[in-house]
């Protein structure tokens, strides 16, 4: 973070710079306030906490994979998560993989799909894993080849949106479109940083899980090299004031 204050004149040099001090004295001093605005943490955890608002749909957001900051949304560590605990009632949407797509139409409704899903773009931080599901939506012929071409698998008490290319779940008609109502569900599982607003008008939970990707929102995981120590938040403990 950087703090700049334009004097419009020579003589106001030194009372921009007195400015510029105190306006990052005052961020310094808030540094520990700047923190998410819902309850973060890993994956796993995440899962469990959900547990605790029974009755409730919980939305949580794959932070790691974030396809609104560029990441491919392929990663599979939130449903491999979720079917490793036997999560009941939960929806992941989506992934993209339009191999199992394919694999999906090739399938039929109705049908079991076995599918390497995921881990194709995303292969540093997660590998595919190997499903059989049953397909339960496919689009129709005129969305299919398209970028909007998706299909929906069940496996276990798990629903997973698979899709032709990389996008977002952000609107309800995200959802319409593949013939769901994200509130059906106890769980919802997003690739966002954060909720949109139709979302986030109608999600009675909001979490966000840490998870390791392109987009890591944990910053002390991360394998800085070059920069230039000390820093916060990577030191935390470490003395600043403006020079």
């Amino acid at each position: 973070m950087r703090v700049f204050v334009v004097a419009r004149d020579k003589k106001f040099c030194e009372a921009a710079r007195n400015e510029a001090a105190g306006l990052a004295s005052q961020i310094w001093d808030s540094r520990e306030k700047m923190v998410l605005d819902v309850p973060s943490g890993p994956a796993d955890e995440m899962i469990d906490m959900a547990g605790a608002y029974a009755g409730k749909t919980v939305f949580i957001s794959d932070s790691g994979d974030n396809t609104t900051a560029g990441a491919p949304g392929d990663n599979t560590q939130v449903l491999e998560e979720l079917l490793r605990k036997g999560a009941n009632n939960a929806l992941v949407a989506g992934i993209v993989d339009p191999d199992a797509l394919q694999e999906c139409v090739n399938a039929g409704y109705g049908n079991i799909a076995k599918l390497s899903l995921g881990g194709k773009k995303d292969n540093v931080f997660c590998k595919p894993i190997e499903i059989e599901a049953k397909v339960i939506f496919l689009s129709p012929d005129s969305l299919m080849e398209s970028d909007r071409g998706a299909a929906v698998v069940e496996t276990g008490g798990v629903k997973t949106v698979i899709i032709n290319s990389r996008r977002s779940f952000t609107t309800l008609r995200d959802f319409e479109e593949v013939g769901l109502d994200p509130l059906d569900f106890g769980i919802v599982v997003v690739k966002l940083g954060y909720l949109f607003p139709e979302l986030r008008d109608i999600a009675p939970v909001h979490l966000m899980a840490l998870t390791s990707g392109f987009c890591n929102l944990d910053m002390r995981s991360l394998p800085f090299r070059n920069v230039r120590r000390p820093i916060y938040p990577l030191d935390p403990d470490m003395v600043w004031q403006p020079e």
